[in-house]
């Protein structure tokens, strides 16, 4: 009787000390797994800044350089309407001298 009781205490510390074990190492992986879910979150947020950085800053380039050549386009416009307006008034102006000219003759 003795003998039973102490195999079965054996047994007993035995199957505690397991269970301990298997407890410390499921907390062990539990914890491993948080820590490497937390790097893994911390890596794909500083992808997703980079990509997102990335995106808005060649939305900017390209609206720019949109704004660039809208700007341009209406300097442009404005040139030629002035080169226009020049030569308009200059041919007044030569008209004007050419008929002044022509009636000071006669």
């Amino acid at each position: 009787r003795v003998i039973q009781r102490a195999a079965l205490h054996r047994r007993q510390v035995k199957e505690q000390a397991s269970a301990s074990i298997q407890r410390i190492w499921r907390g062990f992986v539990a914890e491993t797994e948080f820590f490497i879910n937390i790097v893994e979150s911390r890596a794909a947020t500083k992808i997703e800044t980079w990509w997102r950085r990335n995106y808005n800053f060649s939305k900017y380039i390209i609206t720019l350089d949109s704004a660039i050549r809208v700007q341009a386009a209406i300097r442009g416009f404005l040139s030629y309407r002035r080169y226009e307006e020049t030569v308009g008034a200059t041919i007044i102006i030569q008209n004007v001298a050419f008929s002044s000219q022509n009636q000071q003759k006669r």
